[in-house]
């Protein structure tokens, strides 16, 4: 059957079928669930009714990163109108078109039978789809990420010595730019570049015009962005820690792959793929090697950084990632000589990846009843509507004085809620003189404070616990 795949049209048929399949699985339930946390401060951040600056101001005070994504997202918002439906539209057409760049850049760097590879890969990446599903930038980032490599690879396949300038090194500078402006961890990638240069100007004396006017325009836009960005928010969520010791053992590739199993053979893929080219990497220095580069600084400048300053390292904040994991799984596979090996490695991954999306939500949704993991706004909201009190405060013990933007934004949606469901719901504060009134609790962001109110002025006369809420209704102690 194996060999049957070199067949060019079963490739092409199997290679729409992934792509259609990986689509699908992003776009299918997209709004099942309600808004998380911080897909709701976006959602406020981009309310077409303000302007942009004002827009721009929130987003300053309430993301880590820049404003491009929740730009982008208020224009939607502009011609679609403000509903919390209209923005994961957005995440989930840039993670499918991310499928397609991402097999351009593979074909670009070898076209041979690892583009179907490739293309399964990507379409069926669990971390890829759950991404694709969050009104979050993150999906924004992998597809810029690609499309910036797609046009260094092929900016790397011109005549180097004869311009400056070409159309493959402008939309490289474009998307580079743009990257950056989607969130400030894609620098790695050029500086991954940089080095690439800089190690072949040494090793062998090649100096790449294109990529050196690319890597000039690129630092001056850096030079007066980067410091601007820094004085304007607050890059450094509270809330992350430095990596423990656990995290040595799969480097992520756990949540990468939707579990530890899955990631740790694919990261004992990758290393033994990587140690058995090195002769190939270390004496051709290939333009892939960069992959490499990419793979390693992802880790190394977060980690350096955080033991120097903050802890600044997480999964989605390095979602490209994947980008170079994926292609040098894909490439350097069709490269072993050993036929035998390379089909073990082939149906290995295909077996486990598709055994542990048996598992996970996007395949378990067609068999039963699709359980919720982000919070269950709409169904506590509702029972509240039934019951004989109409009356709501929020608790928001867990956000500091000057996080009073947290509340508003949590306001906003659940007047977005109510105004779409047609709630009779009065939004109150939690110190209000009520006779009753209920009392609703974020558990996964508050923890242990849900109990944190004046119970000598109030009491508890019901509860009711949702996914990640509870809801207590309270009556006021004259």
């Amino acid at each position: 059957m194996i060999k049957k795949l070199n067949n060019k049209n079963l490739i092409i048929y199997f290679s729409f079928f992934f792509i259609l399949v990986g689509v699908f699985l992003r776009f299918y339930n997209l709004n099942y669930e309600n808004l998380w946390f911080d897909e709701i401060v976006s959602y406020w951040i981009a309310d077409p009714k303000i302007s942009f600056f004002e827009s721009y101001q929130r987003n300053n005070i309430g993301e880590g990163t820049p404003f491009l994504f929740n730009f982008l997202i208020k224009i939607l918002h502009i011609i679609f109108g403000y509903s919390p439906n209209v923005g994961r539209y957005l995440s989930c057409t840039v993670s499918a078109l991310s499928i397609i760049s991402i097999v351009f850049l593979m074909k670009t760097i070898k076209n041979n039978s690892s583009t179907l590879l490739i293309i399964f890969l990507v379409s069926f990446n669990i971390f890829l789809i759950k991404y694709s599903q969050e009104l979050r930038v993150y999906s924004l980032v992998l597809f810029l990420s690609s499309m910036l490599l797609l046009f260094y690879f092929r900016m790397q396949k011109e005549n180097i010595d004869e311009k400056y300038i070409s159309i493959n090194s402008l939309y490289f500078i474009v998307f580079q730019i743009l990257s950056i402006l989607a969130h400030p961890f894609t620098i790695i990638i050029f500086g991954s570049i940089i080095l690439y240069a800089i190690v072949i100007f040494f090793l062998k004396k090649k100096l790449n015009k294109l990529l050196n006017t690319s890597i000039i325009i690129i630092s001056i836009f850096i030079i007066f962005y980067l410091p601007f960005y820094l004085i304007n928010t607050e890059p450094y969520p509270s809330w992350i820690s430095q990596p423990s010791l656990k995290f040595y053992t799969n480097f992520y590739f756990s949540k990468f792959f939707g579990s530890r199993i899955l990631g740790i053979v694919h990261f004992i893929i990758l290393c033994f793929l990587i140690f058995k080219f090195r002769k190939k990497f270390l004496k051709d220095l290939e333009p892939s090697i960069i992959l490499i580069f990419l793979i390693f600084f992802s880790y190394f400048i977060p980690i350096i950084f955080g033991y120097l300053y903050e802890p600044i390292l997480a999964p989605r904040y390095i979602i490209f990632i994947l980008i170079p994991i994926l292609i040098l799984i894909s490439y350097l596979t069709f490269e072993l000589k050993e036929k035998k090996i390379r089909y073990f490695i082939i149906f290995l991954i295909i077996i486990l990846t598709l055994g542990n999306l048996w598992s996970e939500t996007t395949i378990k949704q067609f068999l039963e009843a699709r359980p919720n993991h982000k919070p269950q706004y709409s169904i506590a909201l509702k029972n509240i509507n039934e019951s004989k009190y109409n009356k709501l405060a929020i608790n928001m013990s867990f956000a500091e004085k000057k996080d009073v933007h947290f509340n508003i934004a949590i306001n906003n949606y659940f007047k977005q809620i109510i105004t779409k469901e047609k709630l009779d719901i009065k939004l109150i504060k939690i110190n209000n003189d009520e006779n009753y009134f209920w009392l609703l609790c974020l558990t996964d962001l508050n923890r242990s404070l849900c109990n944190t109110f004046d119970k000598s002025r109030f009491k508890v006369l019901d509860e009711k616990n949702y996914n990640s809420i509870n809801l207590k209704l309270i009556k006021f102690l004259n």
